[in-house]
C-alpha cells in the first residue's frame, strides 16, 4: 500500500590524403626524398564492424558488479532511486599496432559525415601536413607524400560534428599547438612512428576526452500512470572553454562556474513510463559532486518542482548510464492473508441422492476451511477491510491456481461480478476462457511459458503483481519463470480493467 500524496572507439584506417573537403596544407620545410617516398592514405572501404569495439567502451555492464542504487528524496511521499553505471570498457585487443597495411577498424558510434582533422609533425616538431576529412567519404584519389626515415607524429582531432572542426591554434609547432576554448565534444588520437616505403595505412583509435551521460527516467512498477512533462533538466557544474594540448592530449580546464548543461529528452506525447535522453557531453574534471536538476517533473498527474539528483561521481573520458527510478513511498498491507492462499488438493465423496437411495459422487477440490469444501471450478473468496491510501495499493501473489479477481469498494478489477468474471490464466479452464497475456503476446500454459500453477514467486520476486494507482488505474505484471522478472500483462482482445474508486 503506498502512502502519502502523491575511443569513442573508432578504429579507422587513415590511408590518407584522399577526400579533402576544406583544407590541404603541406609545409615547405619538409624536404622529400623521391627515392624513399612513403604514401599515407585514407581508405575506409571494406571495414568489418564489430559490436565489441565502440566509443571507448561497450554498452554492457559487468555482471559481477552490482551498482548500488542511491535514494534521492524529493519529499516525504515521493523519491528517486539513482544508479550511475559506468559503461564497461571492452577487453578487445588493439586491432593494429602503429602503421600497417590491411588494418581493419570497427566502430558503431561515429556516424557518417563527421568531420575530423589530421595533422602531421616531423622530427623537429614542425607541421608537415594538415588535412580535413569527412568520415565515410574518404577515397584513394590523393595521398600525403612523406619520407621513410623520419619519425612523424600523427594527430587526429574531431568535434564529433558533421558541420564543425576543432580550431587548432599555433599549429605550426607541436609544442605550442592547442585546440582552445572548447565547449563541445572533443575526440583525440596521437601516434609517433616511421613509415614504410610505398603505401601506408594509418589506423587511429579516437578517444573521447569528456564525460558522456545517457539519462533514463523510469517509473517503478508500483506506480500507475505515466511521465507527462519534464522541464529544465540540467547538469551542473560544468567547465567552459577547455583547451587541449596536441603534444600529449592533456586538458587545461577553465574556471569552474555556475554554467549548466541541458539534457534533451524526446517528446513525451501522451506520456511515457520510461524515457531516455539524448547522450549529454559534460566538460568537467574528475568530480564526485555533480548533480542533475529538474525544474519540474509531472508523473501520474502530479507535478514535483526543483528536484535534485546529487553527488554524481564522473570522470572525463568515460561513458555512463544514469538510471533514475521514480517511486512513491510505500507501506506493507498488514493484517490480511491477501492473495497468498495455499490449499492442498483433496477429494471428497458427497451423497447427491437420498438416505434411502444414496448416490455418492467423488469430487476433487480443497478444504477451504474446517466446514467448507470447494470443488474444482468453484470460486473461493475472502473479504477484508484496509485503511485508505492516497497513492493506491499493491498486491503481490506468490502462487496462483488458476484465476482471480479483486473487488475494491464494490468495483471489480475486471467484469461486473467477481463470482462470475475471472482474470483467467489457464487456457482450458472449465468455466471461463484464458483472457490475459504478456504484453509481447506470449501466454501462460504455452510453448513459451509454463502453466501458472507450476510457477512460484517469492516475497522479493512475486509471481503476479496487481497495482491500483492513485487515480484508480490498474496494472498487472507477471513472471514467466519462478522468481523471475516481472513483465507487463494485458487483457486479451483489447479488453480493459475497470477503474477503481
Amino acid at each position: 500500500m503506498t502512502k502519502g500524496n502523491l575511443y569513442m572507439y573508432i578504429c579507422f584506417i587513415l590511408i590518407a590524403g584522399t577526400f579533402l573537403f576544406s583544407s590541404c596544407e603541406k609545409s615547405q620545410n619538409e624536404t622529400l626524398d623521391t627515392q624513399n617516398e612513403a604514401l599515407l592514405s585514407i581508405n575506409l572501404e571494406g571495414l568489418e564492424y564489430e559490436a565489441e569495439t565502440e566509443l571507448y567502451a561497450n554498452t554492457s555492464t559487468s555482471p559481477e558488479k552490482e551498482i548500488p542504487a542511491h535514494i534521492q528524496y524529493v519529499d516525504k511521499d515521493f523519491h528517486i532511486e539513482s544508479q550511475l553505471i559506468p559503461v564497461q570498457e571492452n577487453n578487445a585487443k588493439e586491432l593494429t599496432k602503429g602503421l600497417k597495411q590491411n588494418a581493419s577498424a570497427v566502430r558503431k558510434e561515429l556516424v557518417k559525415n563527421v568531420k575530423y582533422k589530421l595533422l602531421v609533425y616531423g622530427d623537429e616538431g614542425n607541421l608537415v601536413a594538415s588535412r580535413d576529412y569527412i568520415y565515410g567519404s574518404e577515397t584513394l584519389e590523393s595521398a600525403i607524400v612523406l619520407n621513410t626515415y623520419t619519425n612523424y607524429t600523427f594527430i587526429v582531432v574531431s568535434s564529433r560534428s558533421t558541420s564543425l572542426l576543432p580550431s587548432v591554434q599555433n599549429e605550426k609547432s607541436l609544442s605550442t599547438a592547442t585546440v582552445a576554448d572548447v565547449n563541445s565534444d572533443l575526440l583525440y588520437w596521437s601516434k609517433t612512428t616511421k613509415l614504410s616505403k610505398g603505401q601506408n595505412f594509418l589506423a587511429a583509435i579516437l578517444k573521447q576526452k569528456f564525460s558522456e551521460i545517457t539519462t533514463t527516467l523510469q517509473m517503478d512498477q508500483t506506480m500507475t500512470g505515466a511521465i507527462t512533462a519534464i522541464s529544465n533538466a540540467v547538469f551542473n557544474p560544468v567547465v567552459e572553454k577547455v583547451s587541449l594540448k596536441l603534444s600529449d592530449g592533456s586538458l587545461i580546464y577553465g574556471t569552474l562556474n555556475t554554467a549548466v548543461k541541458g539534457v534533451t529528452f524526446p517528446a513525451l506525447g501522451t506520456g511515457q513510463r520510461t524515457i531516455t535522453a539524448t547522450p549529454t557531453t559534460l566538460i568537467h574534471d574528475k568530480t564526485s559532486t555533480a548533480s542533475l536538476k529538474f525544474g519540474t517533473l509531472t508523473v501520474d498527474g502530479e507535478t514535483k518542482s526543483n528536484i535534485t539528483v546529487s553527488n554524481l561521481s564522473i570522470k572525463p573520458g568515460y561513458r555512463y548510464n544514469l538510471i533514475l527510478t521514480l517511486k512513491t513511498c510505500t507501506e506493507a498491507v498488514n493484517g490480511t492473508n491477501g492473495f497468498n492462499w495455499e490449499f492442498e488438493e483433496t477429494k471428497k465423496t458427497i451423497n447427491e441422492g437420498t438416505w434411502w437411495n444414496p448416490k455418492n459422487v467423488t469430487y476433487t477440490g480443497i478444504n477451504f476451511d474446517a466446514n467448507t469444501f470447494k470443488k474444482n471450478g468453484e470460486v473461493i473468496s475472502f473479504q477484508y477491510t484496509e485503511v485508505g491510501a492516497d497513492y493506491g495499493f499493491v498486491y503481490d501473489i506468490l502462487e496462483l491456481d488458476n484465476a482471480f479477481n479483486l473487488e475494491v469498494n464494490d468495483q471489480p478489477l475486471f467484469g461486473t461480478n467477481v463470482s462470475t468474471n475471472d482474470i483467467q490464466f489457464q487456457n482450458n479452464a472449465t468455466l471461463t476462457t484464458q483472457n490475459i497475456e504478456f504484453a509481447d503476446g506470449s501466454q501462460y500454459q504455452s510453448n513459451q511459458v509454463a502453466a501458472i500453477w507450476n510457477l512460484k514467486g517469492t516475497a522479493a520476486k512475486p509471481l503476479v503483481r496487481v497495482v491500483i494507482g492513485r487515480n484508480g488505474d490498474v496494472l498487472i505484471y507477471g513472471s514467466k519463470t519462478s522468481g523471475g522478472e516481472l513483465l507487463p500483462l494485458r487483457l486479451k482482445n483489447n479488453a480493459k480493467f475497470n477503474k477503481v474508486t
